[in-house]
C-alpha cells in the first residue's frame, strides 16, 4: 500500500515500513551525494498495518499520538568518501541511526533490506507491514531557521582554518604549491558556492579580504 496526498502544501505518503525502506534506497541510485546535509523525509508510526481500511483523515488524526522521526543525508563531510550516509532519529535524540552506504560492496536490495532493518530496530517492531506517515516537504521555519544558523558557523570555521593556513604558507620559501592568494580564492568558492556563475559573484571577489 502507498497512498499519496497533499495537505497544507506538503507532500505526503501513508505506506508500510518495507515500501519506504524501498524508497530510501533508491535515492542512491536516483541522486547524486548532496554537497552539503540534506532533508529527506519526516515519519512518524501509526496504529495500522497494510491490512487495515484506512483513510488520510484518520491517519492524520492518529498519527498525532506518536512522535515524529527525520531522516537526513550527511552529504560531503570532508573525508573524500562516495560513501553516502542516512541519520535516523527521533526529534528530541536518543535514537540515532546511521546508514552507511558503500556503492562498491551494495546494490539496491542490499540497501532496502538494511534500511528496514533500521526502521524496524527504531519502533522495535518484528514485521514490515506496519503503516508510517511520511513527509516528503520539510516544515519551512525550522529548514530557514537551520539554513541561517548553520551557514554563518560553516564560514567562521572555513574562514580561521584559512587564515591558519595563509599564516603557516608565509613562513614557507617561495616556490611551486599553494599560496595565500591560493587560499583566499578556494575560501571565496567555498563561502559563496551558490552565487556561483552569476555578476555578484564576480564582483564580490575582488574585493574579497576574509582576514
Amino acid at each position: 500500500m502507498r497512498i499519496q496526498f497533499t495537505n497544507d502544501n506538503k507532500t505526503y505518503t501513508i505506506e508500510t515500513i518495507a515500501s519506504f525502506a524501498k524508497h530510501l534506497s533508491q535515492r542512491f541510485a536516483k541522486t547524486k551525494k548532496p554537497g552539503r546535509m540534506e532533508f529527506v523525509a519526516d515519519f512518524a508510526l501509526t496504529s495500522y498495518d497494510d491490512d487495515c481500511e484506512v483513510t488520510i483523515p484518520k491517519v492524520l488524526s492518529d498519527i498525532r499520538e506518536s512522535g515524529w522521526y527525520g531522516v537526513k543525508e550527511f552529504g560531503e563531510i570532508g573525508f573524500d568518501s562516495d560513501h553516502r550516509q542516512l541519520a535516523f532519529d527521533y526529534y528530541g535524540g536518543d535514537h540515532l541511526r546511521v546508514f552507511d552506504y558503500n556503492e562498491g560492496f551494495m546494490d539496491e536490495e542490499d540497501a532496502e533490506r538494511l534500511i528496514k532493518d533500521i526502521l524496524q530496530d527504531i519502533f522495535d517492531v518484528s514485521y514490515d507491514t506496519l503503516l508510517l506517515l511520511v513527509q516528503w516537504t520539510p516544515d519551512e521555519c525550522p529548514r530557514k531557521d537551520e539554513e541561517e544558523a548553520v551557514k554563518p558557523i560553516e564560514d567562521a570555521a572555513a574562514t580561521n582554518f584559512a587564515e591558519m593556513l595563509c599564516d603557516y604558507v608565509s613562513g614557507l620559501d617561495e616556490g611551486e604549491g599553494i599560496g595565500r592568494e591560493d587560499i583566499i580564492d578556494h575560501l571565496y568558492e567555498y563561502i559563496n558556492w551558490d552565487k556561483r556563475f552569476t555578476r555578484e559573484y564576480e564582483e564580490g571577489k575582488k574585493n574579497f579580504k576574509p582576514f
